[in-house]
């Protein structure tokens, strides 16, 4: 079991940065809706992935995301993604106390490196980190 809050492995320089991540099947309807419709800016806009600001009025606010993705746990459903110093260190970690990696750490074209892990309750848990540009 993983009880060590004060582990470095899990320490990003933000807490606040967590947010969720939604996996999509059509990217181009959410896209409108939440960049049209909504008229919330986008922090980044690709081709299989979409975050935004939850702030079509201006104020700062939380980041909620959007991808299409075709690995492990790919399908429609939430992702809480956590912002960890090294996912390659949480990976082994995670693994040391007998957690199962759904997806292990991998580039992600975004510029992440992140690994899945699903919580009993069906929650998929990406941690990562961002690669050097």
């Amino acid at each position: 079991m993983v009880t060590d809050t004060q582990d470095p492995t899990f320490v990003t320089t933000d807490h606040t940065q967590a947010f969720p991540l939604v996996q999509v099947a059509d990217l181009a309807q959410v896209r409108a809706f939440y960049l049209e419709t909504m008229g919330c800016p986008a922090t980044y806009d690709l081709e299989r992935y979409l975050q935004v600001q939850l702030t079509p009025f201006g104020e700062k606010g939380p980041q909620l995301c959007f991808m299409v993705f075709e690995g492990a746990t790919g399908s429609q459903g939430v992702l809480l993604s956590v912002p960890v110093a090294n996912a390659d260190q949480v990976q082994a970690k995670l693994e040391d106390a007998g957690v199962p990696i759904a997806d292990p750490a991998t580039d992600r074209p975004w510029g992440w490196r992140s690994l899945h892990v699903v919580d009993p309750t069906g929650l998929v848990l990406d941690f990562f980190h961002e690669l050097p540009q």
